[in-house]
């Protein structure tokens, strides 16, 4: 027993390297996604239909409010009166068109307060929510 002697190494465990690897990498492209905030809506609604007619114009939406596949609410108005002119519809994601309708009816306050007999036709709606939009989308802080 002159010679001999023992060492109580301990051995490491065997690791294998590309499920490791595989895992790193996982990871990286979970951290690595952008934020979608309304990618995903859910609450959202389709049909939609504006007819242009002799004397006017007719527009009817669904009242229907889906919660992913599941025909959830069913009392969901759509449309929105803007004043004596124009209504306004609305499909996709309900809580943009919230959000939409509660610009709406903040314009409409300011232009009866102003007093002045002038309100906004459809044309002027549509050019001031279509700049509103464009800014919002600009600052990537789209609905």
């Amino acid at each position: 027993m002159a010679g001999t002697y023992t060492t109580h190494m301990h051995l490491p465990k065997m690791v294998d390297m590309q499920e490791k690897v595989a895992e790193f990498w996982q990871e990286e492209a979970a951290l690595s996604q952008p934020r979608k905030h309304t990618l995903q809506p859910i609450v959202t609604g389709t049909s939609v239909l504006g007819i242009k007619c002799k004397d006017g114009v007719v527009i009817a939406a669904d009242t229907l409010g889906s919660y992913g596949s599941l025909a959830r609410f069913r009392d969901i108005s759509r449309l929105m009166k803007v004043n004596d002119s124009t209504i306004i519809g609305g499909f996709g994601d309900y809580a943009d068109f919230q959000f939409i309708m509660k610009l709406l009816e903040q314009q409409t306050i300011d232009d009866n307060v102003v007093g002045d007999g002038v309100y906004r036709d459809a044309p002027s709606i549509h050019n001031w929510l279509r700049c509103v939009l464009y800014n919002r989308r600009s600052k990537m802080n789209p609905l």
